[in-house]
């Protein structure tokens, strides 16, 4: 991996932990966090974080039986 797209990883996985907060907290729809997250994996193209990218809106804290 080139510093370069460490960068993109870095800078797609920061940039979506923050809008997972804002969604976390009903402040964007799950809509508006699809399409941000399409928009920045255009924008990055990240490979480890197309891994990642569909978890967020499968996984969380209020899911599951805990």
């Amino acid at each position: 991996m080139t510093q370069k797209q460490f960068d993109c990883e870095l800078i797609y996985e920061i940039t979506m932990l923050l809008f997972g907060s804002l969604l976390d907290k009903n402040i964007i729809s799950d809509e508006e966090y699809g399409i941000i997250d399409t928009n920045m994996r255009e924008k990055y193209k990240p490979l480890l974080g197309m891994l990642y990218a569909q978890n967020h809106l499968i996984i969380k804290e209020s899911d599951g039986n805990m």
